[in-house]
């Protein structure tokens, strides 16, 4: 059995702000991923980053299609993959950051 890798692919309507201790959703987005992360872990996937669009219910549609190409870029990162050659000379190569990109807000 192949080993199995788990990366969501996520928009949100509110802005990045509103994500976070304090603000209006009351926590932040890794905070509430966590249960996907930990259920991936428990079954014996991989989870990798995930990538998150803010802000896409109050922004125009065709800014939405354009950001088509950031989630292809994230989702095929050679540098997401576990079986992927390690880069020489680079610390952690693995160890991304989520991807956020947030949308012009109307």
């Amino acid at each position: 059995m192949q080993p199995a890798e788990l990366s969501l692919v996520i928009s949100t309507g509110g802005p990045a702000q509103s994500y976070q201790a304090g603000s209006y959703n009351n926590f932040s987005m890794r905070e509430l991923l966590a249960p996907f992360q930990q259920t991936a872990q428990m079954i014996g996937m991989t989870y990798l980053p995930p990538f998150i669009l803010h802000g896409a219910m109050t922004t125009d549609p065709a800014v939405i299609n354009a950001s088509v190409q950031a989630v292809i870029t994230h989702v095929t990162n050679p540098r997401l993959s576990p079986n992927a050659p390690m880069p020489e000379n680079t610390q952690n190569p693995r160890k991304l950051a989520q991807t956020e990109v947030s949308l012009g807000l109307r």
